[in-house]
């Protein structure tokens, strides 16, 4: 009797049983494609052994990510880290309209609307431009999200919204060195992406955020 092959490569033998596509496929496919090809169910024993207990590459790459991203954050107040974990979950949510968007576009961005906000904090009412068309998107964009939180209560005085811009730019201007990313042009949201994709895994066995509603990763602590 000829061994069941698994019907997604189409080369190794089939072994698990997927619940999500209702047959069995290779340990390679349901490591490599859950949640991005494939909707796993969040039962699913195979999803949750990985969360639980996930490689030695995949765990320290995540301690490596956290390590990053608290370095960065630390030293700012609560409502700036809340601005802060606003923006990077912008930053890592799928961007259909800016397929080609790289760091060094993230990196203009911030800088552009950082001297806005100090410029704006001397009294002077001046839009500065990002370098790059995809950064001034992208500017104009962010400033939305500050503004629109503005709007909705938050109270930072344009000096610290400008520190938190900087921040941003500093993540996206020293991700390539710091995390070594296989993709450098795009270390910093490949860096993002995978903290909130995780995040959002974790959503149903850890609350994320505060008493403050910051927007933070399930099991990322923001320093304080």
């Amino acid at each position: 009797m000829a061994k069941p092959v698994c019907p997604l490569c189409g080369r190794r033998r089939a072994r698990r049983a997927c619940p999500a596509l209702g047959e069995q496929i290779c340990s390679g496919c349901c490591g490599a494609k859950r949640r991005k090809q494939i909707a796993c169910p969040p039962d699913c024993v195979y999803l949750e052994s990985a969360t639980t207990h996930p490689p030695a590459v995949i765990q320290r790459q995540r301690e490596r990510d956290g390590g990053f991203l608290v370095a960065l954050l630390h030293g700012l107040t609560g409502p700036q880290q809340r601005l802060t974990a606003m923006l990077l979950e912008y930053l890592a949510g799928d961007r259909p309209d800016a397929p080609g968007l790289v760091d060094a576009d993230v990196e203009q961005a911030a800088a552009a609307l950082a001297r806005t906000y100090e410029t704006a904090s001397r009294g002077i009412v001046y839009e500065h431009a990002a370098g790059t068309a995809a950064g001034q998107r992208l500017a104009l964009e962010l400033k939305q999200l500050v503004e629109t939180d503005r709007t909705d209560g938050a109270h930072l005085s344009d000096h610290d919204t400008a520190g938190v811009l900087r921040r941003v730019e500093a993540g996206a201007h020293e991700a390539r060195r710091a995390l070594d990313d296989g993709d450098n042009e795009r270390a910093w949201l490949a860096m993002l992406r995978r903290i909130w994709t995780s995040a959002a895994g974790g959503a149903e066995r850890a609350p994320s955020g505060d008493a403050a509603g910051r927007s933070t990763p399930a099991g990322l602590i923001l320093p304080p």
